[in-house]
């Protein structure tokens, strides 16, 4: 689940088993530079992008004004979760 003016994002796990269903937070905090911005709701939507790789647990997350990456990782395991830039 994302955000697309902040860049917040969250897992989302389905299933028919209650037990295994599950939302959880990967980055709550804005990605937008605080330059850009004088209250955070006034953020236009659309500005992330998140795409799917040919792994099923990577994502990239796409900033399209200014073009910035980020790999997005999830997984069933906490420790494994993570959101990170590409450089």
């Amino acid at each position: 689940m994302l955000d697309t003016a902040t860049g917040a994002i969250w897992q989302v796990q389905w299933s028919t088993e209650s037990e295994t269903r599950f939302t959880t937070v990967l980055n709550i905090e804005t990605l937008v530079p605080r330059d850009e911005y004088e209250w955070l709701d006034d953020l236009p939507v659309g500005r992330f992008k998140l795409y799917p790789t040919k792994n099923n647990y990577t994502f990239l997350l796409l900033d399209v004004k200014l073009g910035r990456t980020w790999q997005v990782q999830w997984s069933f395991e906490a420790n494994e979760r993570f959101i990170i830039p590409i450089d």
